[in-house]
């Protein structure tokens, strides 16, 4: 289409009824993702159809509210956006010339990368894919891509990507289910990388108490149940 306006796509919209014999006075309900040109009050494409047929109600899409939903649980967990944004940029050098995607062909014969959406969150699972199981044959192309670049910039990008795909923790954020199966297969993958499969424990920062506080006594997690708690639960609450 041309016309990507509230009005346009109103008017392939009437097009498209008409061609099928359908009465638009037939409509008895509406509904799109959050394009502005489709929701919006007052030229949007629902408003447009409401002033001809009041009982055509508009109801967001159920798809995208949910897809939002649980981009926005992914959004809240510190861990996942750190490794859905390692995904992006893997992605985002490889794709940035056509000889560094030659590069990446000649090493991993395989999935092919893909970048993120922000809002179709299905399409996430396409995208970390080539990683999940391609891992070892990645960090191969990024090693070769450092040595074979003059760059300084691209030099910095894939000996800090490179380090991110040997961290253990990483490994184990594209694991699908079950959390002593992520910590095998998890393993698995450090293992072909010879990298040593430890997370790493971080220093707790403990909050001076007032003279007044009531004392508790603090819970010390280990590196596992840590990680376990504040990254698998939340992607496991999102897969549910």
């Amino acid at each position: 289409m041309d016309d990507t306006s509230g009005l346009g796509l109103f008017n392939a919209l009437q097009f498209v009824l008409e061609s099928l014999g359908l009465d638009i006075n037939d409509v008895r309900g509406q509904g799109y993702d959050y394009r502005f040109n489709m929701k919006r009050k007052h030229q949007g494409v629902q408003k447009r159809l409401l002033e001809i047929n009041p009982r055509a109600l508009y109801m967001p899409c159920t798809s995208h509210s949910l897809n939002q939903t649980v981009s926005d649980i992914a959004n809240s967990c510190v861990k996942a956006i750190s490794c859905f944004g390692v995904v992006q940029r893997i992605y985002s050098l490889f794709s940035s010339s056509t000889k560094k995607w030659k590069n990446f062909q000649d090493n991993v014969n395989g999935l092919t990368l893909k970048t993120l959406s922000s809002t179709r969150w299905e399409s996430r699972i396409n995208s970390v894919k080539a990683i999940k199981y391609q891992a070892p044959q990645i960090r191969e192309a990024l090693l070769e891509l450092d040595e074979n670049s003059d760059d300084a910039k691209t030099k910095s990008e894939t000996e800090s990507l490179a380090n991110e795909l040997e961290n253990f923790e990483f490994l184990l954020d594209y694991r699908e289910s079950g959390f002593t199966y992520v910590m095998i297969g998890a393993k698995s993958i450090a293992s072909d990388m010879e990298t040593e499969p430890i997370l790493v424990k971080q220093r707790q920062i403990r909050r001076k108490k007032q003279f007044d506080e009531i004392s508790h006594e603090d819970i010390s997690q280990s590196a596992e149940e840590s990680f376990r708690v504040n990254y698998f639960v939340v992607v496991d609450i999102v897969k549910e």
